[in-house]
C-alpha cells in the first residue's frame, strides 16, 4: 500500500489502525490505571449510597446498560482519581496512597494528559447514560472544582494567607464539589424526564433544599478534618503521603495554619513571619516541621480546629433531623457518614 493510500485508509476510516483505539487508550492512560489500582477508601461511593437511601435514583435501565447509580459512582470515582493525578503534580507530591505518585512513574506530561483525558471520559459517561440536564451539572461542577483548586494554588504561590471565610469558599468549590456533583446528579436522575409528574417534581425540588446544603457542609468537614490529620496523625502520614506535615512541605495554607497565622499577625508579627518563612522553604526537614506544628499547638489552633469540627458535626446532624422531620426517611446511613467524617484522629 502506498503512503497516500495508507493516509486515505486512516482519514476516511476505511481500515483499522495497527494499534486499535482501545490499545491507544490503554497506552496513554497508564497513569490513571496505575493510580486506580492503588485502592483508596471509597468514601465517595459510601456517601453516594447513603444519600441514595433518601433520594432513590431510578433503576429503570435496560439489562445490558449500567444503572444510573452505577454511572454516577463511576463518574465521581473517575473525576476524583483524575484530579489526584493533577493535584500531585501541582502540589509537588511524590507519594500517594503510600505509593510513588503517578507522575514520578510515568512523567509529568503523560500524567497531565491522562488526567485531562479522563475528565472528558466522565463527561461522556454523563452524556450517554444520564439525563440531558446532567451535562450542565457536571460542567458547572468541574468549573467550580478548578476555581477552588486555583484559589488554593494562588494563596500558596503568592504566600497570601486567606481569611477563614475565604478558606470555606475555597473548600465549597474544591472539596464539596464532588459531593455536590453526586447529589445533584442523583436528584436529576430519580426518574426519567418524560415520566416526570407534578408530585415527583415537587418532592425533588423540596429534597434539593436539604441535601445539597448537606453535601456542601460535608465537603467542608472533610477538608477541615483532612487538614487537621495531615499535621497531627502519624497514621494518616504513613498511609497517605509518607510523612507528617506534608502540607507544610507543600507550602499550603491549611485550616489550623490559617487560624494560627491570623492570630499571630495581630499579636506577634515576628513569629508570624517565622511560620511564613518555613512555608516559603517548602521544607521536608522534620525538625522544622515539628517546630511549626508546636507553634500551632501552643496557640490553640488544633483545639480550635477540633472544636470547629464538633460544631460542624452538630450542624450536619441537625440538618439530618430537619430532613427527617420533613418526611424524608432513610437518613441513618448519612448520620454514620457524618460521624465518620468529623471524627478527629491524632
Amino acid at each position: 500500500m502506498s503512503t497516500i493510500e495508507s493516509l486515505d485508509s486512516v482519514i476516511y476510516g476505511v481500515a483499522p489502525s495497527r494499534v486499535s483505539e482501545n490499545e491507544y487508550t490503554r497506552l496513554i492512560n497508564q497513569p490513571f490505571t496505575y493510580l486506580s489500582e492503588i485502592k483508596g477508601k471509597k468514601l465517595r461511593n459510601m456517601l453516594i449510597e447513603a444519600f441514595n437511601n433518601v433520594i432513590h435514583v431510578s433503576n429503570d435501565t435496560p439489562d445490558d446498560l449500567p444503572t444510573k447509580l452505577e454511572v454516577i459512582m463511576d463518574v465521581v470515582d473517575i473525576l476524583h482519581t483524575a484530579s489526584l493525578l493533577i493535584d500531585d503534580i501541582e502540589d509537588y507530591t511524590d507519594i500517594r496512597r503510600g505509593k510513588p505518585s503517578a507522575h514520578t512513574v510515568y512523567g509529568i506530561p503523560l500524567t497531565i494528559n491522562s488526567g485531562n483525558f479522563m475528565y472528558f471520559r466522565a463527561v461522556d459517561l454523563v452524556r450517554r447514560f444520564l439525563t440531558p440536564e446532567s451535562i450542565e451539572i457536571i460542567v458547572k461542577e468541574l468549573e467550580n472544582f478548578h476555581l477552588g483548586q486555583g484559589m488554593e494554588l494562588y494563596w500558596r504561590d503568592t504566600f497570601t494567607c486567606p481569611t477563614e471565610i475565604q478558606y470555606f469558599r475555597m473548600a465549597l468549590n474544591k472539596t464539596s464539589g464532588l459531593f455536590r456533583l453526586a447529589v445533584r446528579l442523583m436528584l436529576h436522575n430519580v426518574i426519567d424526564t418524560e415520566k416526570l409528574i407534578a408530585e415527583q417534581l415537587e418532592r425533588q425540588t423540596k429534597l434539593e433544599r436539604f441535601v445539597v446544603p448537606l453535601a456542601n457542609l460535608l465537603g467542608v468537614i472533610y477538608q477541615v478534618r483532612d487538614d487537621y490529620v495531615n499535621l497531627k496523625s502519624l497514621t494518616y502520614a504513613s498511609e497517605s503521603k509518607g510523612q507528617l506535615g506534608e502540607d507544610i512541605t507543600e507550602g499550603k495554607f491549611s485550616f489550623p495554619m490559617i487560624h494560627c497565622l491570623q492570630t499571630l499577625h495581630a499579636i506577634d508579627p515576628i513569629q508570624y513571619q517565622y511560620l511564613i518563612n518555613i512555608l516559603k522553604e517548602r521544607t521536608s526537614d522534620v525538625v522544622k516541621k515539628e517546630q511549626f506544628i508546636k507553634v500551632l499547638e501552643d496557640h490553640g489552633s488544633f483545639k480550635y480546629t477540633s472544636d470547629k469540627l464538633a460544631e460542624f458535626r452538630s450542624k450536619a446532624l441537625n440538618m439530618l433531623w430537619e430532613l427527617k422531620s420533613n418526611g424524608f426517611d432513610g437518613s441513618e446511613a448519612l448520620e454514620a457518614v457524618v460521624l465518620q467524617l468529623s471524627e478527629v484522629v491524632d
